[in-house]
């Protein structure tokens, strides 16, 4: 009986250790996947991808944020990668559900366990970005919101952020039934004179207590009726189409008969429609930025974002040139 008993705890026992031979490199793997760089860290740093033009090294974005955010990474990313000769990869991202980024190659591992090079400015262009070592690949980041990284592939953006095209066309049809509506207030008939300026009103999380000690200043509706002027006399017969993430806000400060409301609530589709417009007035925030890039036209954008003196202020550039489009017009 005694034998019998030792025997199954020798069994047991081996089992056991089996057992934790084969998991241990698991949970090694999942609690700090970049630690044994004999096994895969290395390779992965040094080996370069085969392409049609021959080996290249990459850069992968370190995607975070809104769409804002992230469209500023992907392409500043994709500047630094034609400026250094490299390939852009990414794992995955959100802006897939918004544009046709088949042209990028993807890849769910080959960004892992890379170094990462992190800009000393948020909102402005650091030089030192396309400083990076020839035979290795990077991750970079965490921001890179300055137009100076891919102000030389300006066209090649533009074509990247293709909107799908069921979002197209939601945004065209709300632009039709809005034309068609106000002309007939005007009891007018040629809706193709009408000359859309997409507003966003940026307020919501930018109201939280965080986001003011930061630094991040909001402009009151005085900025927005001025910047609304100056578009009524500078076009005719003008429609706003306005968005905000505070439109509660907006709707009580903002009247008129040349004033429409998105009624969307998926930022996505905003987005759109804003791009889709003929001018843009901007308030605050990277979202903003892109729907007046893409729409092209006249910009007018709030030109303190920043307190004096405040940690974001540091993040920008001393005249804010870094940030905002050459030809775009600053307003308070």
């Amino acid at each position: 009986m005694r034998i019998f008993f030792q025997e199954g705890k020798k069994r047991i026992k081996a089992k056991l250790m089996l057992t934790a031979a084969v998991a241990i490199p698991f949970i090694i793997l999942a609690l700090f996947p970049c630690i044994p760089d004999n096994l895969r860290g290395v390779k992965t740093r040094l080996t370069p991808l085969k392409t049609s033009a021959g080996e290249k090294f990459y850069i992968c974005p370190i995607l975070t944020g809104g769409i804002g955010n992230q469209m500023f990474l992907y392409a500043s990313t994709y500047g630094i990668a034609r400026s250094t000769n490299r390939i852009m990869l990414i794992e995955s991202s959100a802006l897939n559900n918004v544009f046709h980024l088949d042209h990028v190659q993807s890849s769910p591992t080959l960004c892992h366990c890379i170094p990462k090079k992190v800009s000393i400015y948020d909102c402005a262009y650091d030089e030192d970005m396309l400083n990076i070592p020839a035979d290795i690949n990077y991750q970079i980041g965490e921001y890179l919101q300055s137009y100076k990284y891919f102000y030389k592939y300006e066209q090649d953006i533009k074509r990247m952020f293709r909107f799908r095209q069921s979002l197209k066309d939601s945004a065209n049809q709300f632009l039709t039934d809005v034309a068609i509506h106000y002309t007939a207030k005007l009891t007018a008939t040629n809706t193709s004179a009408i000359t859309f300026i997409g507003v966003h009103v940026r307020r919501g999380d930018m109201l939280d207590g965080h986001y003011k000690k930061y630094g991040y200043v909001l402009p009151g509706q005085d900025y927005v009726h001025k910047a609304m002027d100056f578009m009524r006399r500078k076009f005719q017969q003008t429609v706003f189409i306005l968005a905000s993430n505070d439109m509660p806000w907006s709707q009580s400060n903002f009247h008129g008969n040349d004033i429409f409301y998105s009624s969307n609530t998926d930022p996505k589709l905003d987005l759109v429609l804003l791009a889709s417009c003929n001018h843009s007035i901007t308030t605050v925030g990277t979202y903003g930025w892109w729907t007046a890039f893409l729409a092209g036209g006249t910009t007018l954008y709030y030109k303190y974002p920043a307190r004096e003196g405040s940690p974001l202020r540091k993040q920008f550039s001393s005249d804010y040139s870094d940030f905002f489009y050459p030809g775009w017009i600053g307003m308070d």
